[in-house]
């Protein structure tokens, strides 16, 4: 017996169909047999390919905590693009806070701000973060924009002879309870609900 080749056992010549004493319609069928096997190989190999995916992705998945907003959540910003700012990396990356207005499907948000102004355009809820602030400064802001929204609307607040038309003027921390002359009982009673805070 002779040495053979490794090409020539892969792409059989006369002598190792000799060696191995093959028919040629023999060898025509097994090669046709191993071609046919090359299309089950390739389907094993992208299934195998999906399935690492999927295990990736339920891996990665676990990791991910969705961002959920929801109408009234106070949020902050971010400033895109990054400006060319002298401070540096001391320049705020976050503006804000705002109020979401309305939740869109797909994670767009109307913002307002805290004057009750409206966003002209939906924001991607990847560019803002939950702004967290103080339970009395909470009830403060969203009193503040009740009664913004009600001098917009030009409504009339029974009891009261006159209301401030200036919803940029605010009590500050510490003031007495009631804003712009209303009592934050009063502003329940004027909007029919209690505000959900906290």
């Amino acid at each position: 017996m002779e040495a053979v080749l490794p090409g020539e056992v892969q792409i059989p010549s006369l002598r190792v169909l000799r060696d191995v004493k093959l028919r040629e319609a023999e060898w025509v069928r097994t090669r046709y047999e191993e071609l046919s096997l090359i299309e089950e190989k390739r389907l094993v190999a992208i299934c195998h390919g999906q399935l690492y995916q999927q295990r990736m992705k339920r891996a990665f998945g676990r990791k991910v905590r969705p961002r959920v907003y929801y109408v009234g959540d106070m949020v902050l910003k971010r400033i895109l693009p990054p400006q060319n700012d002298r401070r540096g990396k001391w320049t705020p990356h976050y503006e804000g806070p705002f109020v979401v207005k309305k939740v869109f499907s797909g994670g767009a948000l109307l913002l307002t701000t805290m004057d009750g102004e409206d966003f002209p355009s939906p924001v991607n809820a990847d560019a803002v973060k939950k702004y967290f602030a103080k339970e009395g400064l909470k009830r403060t802001i969203a009193s503040r924009m009740i009664v913004c929204a009600l001098v917009k609307a030009s409504w009339i607040i029974p009891g009261r002879d006159q209301l401030e038309s200036s919803c940029s003027e605010g009590r500050k921390h510490g003031e007495s309870e009631d804003i712009w002359g209303v009592t934050e009982l009063e502003l329940d009673e004027i909007t029919g609900f209690t505000l959900p805070l906290g």
